[in-house]
């Protein structure tokens, strides 16, 4: 079961550098006497993908070419997982400093065999901004509040930011 989930973990390395058509297979050899095996990998990398068009939809808060701008994504570049999920995580960070949690996530279709393009999707869902009702401190017996309030910058009434919200967090588990 380990050396086939091992397969499956290289078949998602390949995968994420842009390998979509990547397989991993495996062959056990054993020794004369059962005691050692031998384990082979075969891998069968096939082309690597080229970004074709990279596109957002969902966004009504910024227009696309504005969201674009905080992907390092490009066409013509070599598709790569790694810079999708930071692509990602801007996107959702963009949102989250005005206050709106957003999902976002990659679509990719089915890459059209032998012409080694893949088009990268990036999908939106909005959500209304949201606002700091009362900041509730619980639980602490040590620490006083004042103490604890002066870590998170986060006031009843302001515009929620999301990424203060993880910094905060952040603090206070220091």
């Amino acid at each position: 079961a380990q050396i086939d989930h091992d397969c499956q973990k290289l078949t998602e390395y390949y995968h994420a550098l842009g390998f979509l058509d990547a397989r991993v297979s495996r062959e056990l050899t054993h020794s004369a006497d059962h005691r050692y095996v031998t384990v082979t990998f075969f891998v069968w990398e096939g082309p690597r993908y080229k970004v074709g068009r990279v596109q957002i939809s969902g966004n009504r808060t910024f227009p696309e070419k504005k969201l674009l701008e905080y992907t390092d994504l490009r066409e013509n570049g070599w598709y790569d997982r790694h810079t999708i999920s930071a692509d990602l995580k801007r996107i959702r960070d963009v949102y989250g400093y005005t206050g709106r949690a957003v999902g976002v996530r990659e679509e990719h279709p089915e890459p059209e065999k032998g012409t080694g393009i893949v088009h990268v999707h990036y999908q939106v869902m909005e959500a209304p901004q949201t606002r700091v009702g009362d900041v509730i401190i619980e639980g602490n017996v040590v620490t006083q509040d004042r103490v604890i309030r002066r870590e998170i910058t986060l006031y009843p009434g302001q515009i929620l930011s999301y990424p203060d919200l993880l910094a905060a967090e952040a603090n206070l588990s220091r």
